[in-house]
């Protein structure tokens, strides 16, 4: 440990204070020699150690513009090497960055400027990305039962007990054990060909949709690819990547403060439904999604051939994803604000299809080698009578 003697000024008044001074690892400790009162000096707060004259004077950065910095005076060069070079290593790298930014022209500033911001951006989207892992799945639940909510106020639920049995069916034959989710899947009564995916499990299949099915194997595709949603939480790493802070900001306030009703924002739950009900995936997230299915459906040996019929027939005909651009919503909703609040978009303007996904598929059903399952037999031979057992659409 190294240590010395030497005069201080604090720069609040002009007396001499006699003082000891050791070297502390990252910080010097300062004992006043009369009264024996210590204060600990980190070397970040130093500003320059120099040679003064004939000895040498550590300088202090001064909070307070009104007041002169502090300064100590010494005579141990021995302790000034130390003091010097454990200075030095903290500082070295920064002022390297600023002599060398300062000396090159004004057209390399701006392009090292332009990449260090690019830089930053990048690892600023990493991070929010992976953000979701941080969420517990308890609110997941707790969004999507909220959204739930709001979305029964506004549309119409479609039942009965042939569709309700051959759901049920669904979901038990589909959950497996890296579902983190109990599904809860209901029929949404609109023209409209789409399936949205809530976080928490809450998957919503438009009567659309159903009604232009040709068998059971082509929606039973679209629930394996909706859990797939589900599971891999894209509905919140949106959130987190879109909606940004304000949604981050809720859910650590829930996770830091006990007792604290998140979500309870009007404003806020109506603009995460919306932003869910228009959510156009990403590729990505529309090719891991589609992972998922085809692994749901192969591990209950139910052929793929129903999601590729689906994707071709949705790809070629117009009139089946645009039967009406807007949505039917229970009669007594009629303001013109929750009318365009709840403009349903189309199974493709949600879903991005491309051959890419199609050829996936295609894929995965020449490498099915088992026999077809006979799980759902009784709803392929009546499956006309299952989904017309709906009420009709306009």
């Amino acid at each position: 440990m190294f240590e010395t003697t030497a005069r201080c000024y604090d720069g609040r008044s002009s007396e001499q204070q006699d003082v000891n001074i050791l070297i502390d690892k990252e910080k010097l400790c300062v004992v006043n020699t009369l009264t024996g009162e210590k204060n600990n000096i980190s070397l970040n707060t130093i500003s320059s150690i120099e040679r003064y004259n004939d000895e040498f004077r550590i300088e202090l950065k001064s909070i307070d513009a009104s007041i002169p910095s502090a300064l100590f005076f010494f005579k141990n060069e021995r302790f000034f090497q130390e003091i010097h070079s454990k200075w030095n290593q903290r500082n070295n790298l920064i002022l390297f960055f600023i002599n060398f930014f300062s000396t090159v022209p004004i057209y390399k500033r701006i392009a090292i400027t332009s990449v260090a911001t690019c830089i930053c951006i990048v690892l600023f989207y990493i991070a929010l990305t992976n953000f979701y892992r941080l969420i517990p799945v308890k609110y997941d639940q707790y969004l999507g039962k909220k959204i739930d909510k709001q979305l029964e106020q506004f549309f119409d639920i479609s039942n009965s007990d042939k569709m309700d049995a051959f759901i049920h069916k669904a979901k038990i034959t589909l959950s497996d054990t890296e579902d983190i989710f109990d599904y809860k899947i209901k029929i949404i009564h609109s023209p409209i060909v789409n399936a949205i995916a809530l976080p928490g499990g809450y998957i919503y299949l438009f009567s659309g949709l159903i009604k232009n099915s040709k068998n059971p194997e082509e929606v039973l595709g679209i629930i394996a690819h909706e859990m797939g949603h589900v599971q891999k939480r894209h509905g919140i790493q949106q959130l987190v990547r879109n909606i940004g802070m304000a949604f981050i900001t809720t859910i650590i306030i829930g996770i830091t403060v006990e007792g604290v009703e998140i979500f309870e924002n009007i404003e806020l739950i109506s603009e995460i439904t919306s932003f869910l009900v228009l959510l156009k995936y990403s590729r990505s997230f529309e090719a891991e999604a589609d992972q998922i299915a085809a692994k749901k459906l192969d591990q209950k040996k139910i052929s793929v051939q129903g999601i590729i019929d689906f994707f071709s027939r949705l790809s070629k005909d117009e009139d089946l994803i645009h039967p009406n651009k807007k949505s039917h919503k229970k009669s007594n909703n009629t303001s013109e604000e929750k009318e365009s609040f709840f403009t349903i978009p189309d199974y493709l303007s949600t879903h991005p299809s491309n051959k890419n996904r199609i050829h996936f598929f295609m894929d995965m059903k020449r490498k099915q080698q088992s026999a077809p399952s006979k799980l759902f037999d009784y709803e392929k031979r009546n499956w006309n009578l299952i989904k017309d057992s709906l009420p009709e659409t306009e």
